[in-house]
Formats: structure tokens, C-alpha cells, sequence
């Protein structure tokens, strides 16, 4: 599964991120790389687009947050500097905390969600597209990203142009605002600050739509289960987890609600103690 996941994710990060910047004209046209645009859960909510959000919710419903690991661009960014941080900081020689499970900031999550819901029932979009990761990394796209992959568009264009090979074609890059520049790079900054020091705290406390799948991760079908009778304490599930949501300190328990369904746990564990297993039966035992 975490294979699997790791796939889709780099799929989504890369025909998202070529799309966005504007280059995927090299793509064939049957190829609709814009699919990758539609399946994110927040232009599909504004754009009302029920069978994609009907879709969404049954594979949260299904699998958990698999949306936050696999689909969303945002998650999935945060995922290479989280883990680029960790090498630098083995490197280095600097030892994590021994206490890997963080308590969730339940009162300010929720409230952020409600808030976003009521300001879009009352017309305005503007807080949950400046929060939603989608819209964010559209951002992040348009004044990082796209300046210099445009950079290396044109020297290709140049050269291939210059042999008689059309397929690439010069493009012209205008900055955004400066509105929309600052706001990038301090919401950038801000997020990279949150990935080195606490991981994914911000899909889990400042992200409306992580809040969301959270709640109805709550019911999923199939969760993260671990299997006391062959676990050994030896914290390696709790140590790989991105989102510190699996508390060693208290009977090893997991917080669904925050857990994004990466599988790094379960490849971790090498006592075969903990799996994907459906919820009933964890009950039922």
C-alpha cells in the first residue's frame, strides 16, 4: 500500500505541478492531465461537482485520509521536506524528541473549519481559498515554481527550436501581484517552519479540509490497527509517523482523525504488529 501510494502521489505532484506551471503542452492530447486538477476536494466543492465529491468521500470513507498522502499536491510536497529535514537533521547528528505523539489542537482546528464553512455559506470564499492546500500550491506554482521551470522551458525551446524540433515553444512569465507574492512566500515559509519543527501540524490544525476528512476518517472502513499481542514496544511505528499521532505512551493508541494513511508505520514495524485491517473486526476483537 505504501508503495501505491507513493506512485499516485508522485503522479499527482508531477502532472499537478506541470500543469499549474503551464507546460504540459509536450503531453499527448489524449492525455487530460487537468484530471489532476479536478479530483482536489475544494475546486470541486466551488465548481459543485457532485461525483467527485462523491468519490472523494468514499475513498475517505474507504481508506481514511488516503486524500492527504496521495492526491493533495500540498500534502504531498509537505512529505519531501519533512523527510529532506530528517536526513539533513541525521546528518547532522541531531536525535529526535523521545516523545513522539503531539496532542491535536481540537478547539483551534475545529473552529478554523467552522469558520470556513460559515463565511462560504455567507458568500465569501476568501478564507478557505487562502488555507485550502490546493489553492496554495497553486500559489507556490505561480511565484516559485513557475519562474524558473518557464527558465528552463525557453533554453530547451531555443536549442530544439533551433535543430527544427518544435515541441517545446517559448513561453513569456508575468509576476503576480505583490499581494499574492508575500502572501506566498510567508504562507511557504510558514509551512516549511511547521514541517522541520512539528511535521504535518499544519494539514492537521490549520487546514480545513484535513479537519474534514478527519472527522469522517473517524468511520472509515479500513484503519491502521495495531496488534498489542505482537508488539514489542519498540517505538519504530511511532517514530516514522509524519503526523506524531500514534501515542506510545498510552497502549500505542492512534488518532484516526489525524492519521493521513501514509503506511510508513506499517513498512516500519518489523514484527508485523501493525496493518491495514477493517474497523468491525478491530472491534469485534
Amino acid at each position: 500500500m505504501r508503495l501505491l501510494r507513493q506512485v499516485i502521489a508522485a503522479l499527482v505532484l508531477l502532472f499537478s505541478t506541470l500543469y499549474i506551471c503551464g507546460i504540459a503542452g509536450w503531453l499527448p492530447s489524449w492525455f487530460r492531465v487537468d484530471f489532476f486538477i479536478h479530483i482536489q476536494i475544494i475546486p470541486a466543492i466551488l465548481s459543485a461537482s457532485v461525483a467527485t465529491l462523491i468519490a472523494l468521500t468514499a475513498l475517505t470513507l474507504l481508506l481514511g485520509r488516503f486524500y492527504c498522502s496521495a492526491i493533495c499536491p500540498l500534502g504531498i510536497t509537505q512529505d519531501l521536506i519533512i523527510r529532506l529535514s530528517d536526513r539533513i537533521k541525521r546528518k547532522r547528528g541531531k536525535k529526535r524528541s523521545k516523545t513522539y505523539y503531539k496532542k491535536p489542537h481540537n478547539i483551534l482546528r475545529y473552529s478554523i473549519l467552522a469558520l470556513s464553512i460559515l463565511l462560504l455559506i455567507l458568500g465569501s470564499s476568501y478564507l478557505i481559498l487562502l488555507l485550502d492546500p490546493y489553492s496554495i500550491f497553486g500559489r507556490i506554482s505561480a511565484v516559485i515554481l513557475t519562474p524558473f521551470i518557464t527558465l528552463i522551458n525557453n533554453a530547451i525551446a531555443h536549442i530544439t527550436n533551433a535543430a527544427g524540433n518544435y515541441t517545446f515553444a517559448h513561453r513569456d512569465y508575468h509576476w503576480p501581484g505583490i499581494a499574492v507574492i508575500l502572501t506566498t512566500v510567508i504562507t511557504f515559509g510558514s509551512i516549511i517552519f511547521l514541517n522541520i519543527k512539528h511535521g504535518r501540524l499544519w494539514c492537521n490544525t490549520l487546514c480545513p479540509v484535513g479537519t474534514l476528512l478527519g472527522i469522517i476518517s473517524k468511520v472509515s472502513v479500513f484503519k491502521i490497527q495495531i496488534d498489542h499481542s505482537k508488539c514489542t514496544n519498540c517505538k519504530a511505528c511511532a517514530k516514522s509517523c509524519k503526523t506524531n499521532t500514534i501515542d506510545n505512551s498510552n497502549g500505542y493508541k492512534i488518532d484516526h482523525s489525524r492519521c493521513v494513511s501514509c503506511y510508513n508505520c506499517i513498512d516500519a514495524c518489523k514484527f508485523d504488529a501493525i496493518k491495514l485491517s477493517p474497523s468491525l473486526k478491530a472491534k469485534k476483537q
